[in-house]
């Protein structure tokens, strides 16, 4: 199995920032308890404060597609729909480093 890592870019709407951090921040909690999920950590643009990314490390692709269908992340899809503006921006990364 290969470490699996993500960059999940999101952009909150000027308006929705708290609201928009807020819900991020209990998804965070829920998905550190997923099996197999190392990191997950959210970060916000200090100069554009409605710009937010997400870090991940996954113990592999495998983990990380059942990931993408927990009930945790869709929940927070259906919940927060109105409060980002834009596509999500995911990036899915492979280290080079054994």
């Amino acid at each position: 199995m290969t470490t699996t890592f993500v960059t999940a870019r999101l952009t909150a709407r000027p308006e929705r920032i708290e609201d928009a951090k807020r819900e991020m921040l209990g998804l965070v909690e829920d998905v550190r308890k997923e099996p197999g999920c190392i990191r997950y950590d959210l970060h916000q643009d200090p100069k554009t404060p409605t710009n937010f990314l997400l870090y991940e490390t996954w113990e592999s692709a495998e983990i990380l597609d059942t990931h993408s269908k927990a009930p945790a992340l869709t929940e927070f899809r259906k919940r927060t729909g109105d409060l980002f503006a834009g596509d999500l921006d995911i990036a899915i990364w492979h280290s080079l480093e054994p």
